[in-house]
């Protein structure tokens, strides 16, 4: 995937991004629930409960890990596809990446 060279390398730069901003926002929106949680007295509630300190955080850090990977799976299959296309398109000779039907930009004529 990241073999890409020539006038068309482009497809290889934006998944590392978008993959780092990904984790990123899981990381901030872990930590952003956390501090809200602690504000609004919720863990003092599970304080009085008979449960381990670290199980609170846990459950917060495992639903944010799942959440994240499952929308970083999502980039890499669309960039996936949008190497294999590129690819397709250059070995079959062809100019230009085809799109697919509901992406394909129709042609405005002006009436004069």
């Amino acid at each position: 995937m990241f073999a890409l060279l020539g006038p068309n390398a482009y497809l290889g730069y934006p998944t590392p991004g978008v993959i780092t901003m990904g984790v990123a926002a899981g990381a901030m929106s872990t930590s952003i629930a956390v501090c809200q949680d602690m504000t609004e007295g919720i863990i003092n509630r599970f304080r009085t409960m008979n449960i381990t300190r670290s199980s609170f955080m846990t459950g917060h850090v495992v639903d944010r890990a799942l959440t994240t990977l499952v929308g970083l799976v999502l980039v890499v299959g669309v960039a996936v596809v949008l190497v294999l296309q590129h690819d397709l398109a250059r070995n079959s000779g062809s100019s230009e990446v085809t799109q697919p039907p509901g992406l394909r930009r129709s042609r405005v004529t002006s009436v004069s």
